[in-house]
């Protein structure tokens, strides 16, 4: 049975796109080391940028810039385990679904970072404060 002009135009080209996805899917494949790292370096520029907007307490606008080179360079040499990666990745997409980094989600998005390089963060808290010992209090007579 023959087929029409028109059916057999789409046919070949379904077959032309199914061949340029499959083309597609093989490139993301063999480059998505390179892919991976594009994005990431993306990310890292991002953040930087909008922590430095809302600097968090306890950094400043050079502590972040290195903190970030050092991320970047550990991200590319692929010493950061992936665990603490994406949990990085998913903080910094819940503090810039909003466009706008709070100081109280970038000192927590810093402090992940840190975290993950092996660092300490820094203590934004100051000295606990000591609990009063309560042991000997006599309860109130009823």
């Amino acid at each position: 049975m023959a087929r029409s002009k028109g059916c057999t135009i789409a046919l070949i080209i379904a077959g032309i796109l199914v061949v340029i996805a499959i083309a597609v899917l093989i490139l993301v494949y063999i480059y998505r080391d390179e892919l991976m790292q594009a994005g990431a370096d993306t990310m890292i520029n991002l953040a930087e940028k909008e922590l430095k907007i809302n600097i968090p307490e306890g950094y400043s606008e050079e502590s972040i810039s290195a903190l970030m080179a050092e991320f970047r360079s550990k991200v590319h040499e692929g010493s950061i385990p992936r665990e603490k990666l994406q949990l990085i990745i998913v903080n910094f997409q819940g503090a810039i679904e909003d466009r706008n980094i709070a100081p109280e989600e970038g000192a927590q998005l810093l402090s992940l970072i840190e975290e993950a390089l092996g660092k300490e963060p820094p203590d934004l808290e100051g000295p606990a404060e000591e609990i009063p010992d309560t042991g000997a209090a006599v309860p109130d007579s009823v």
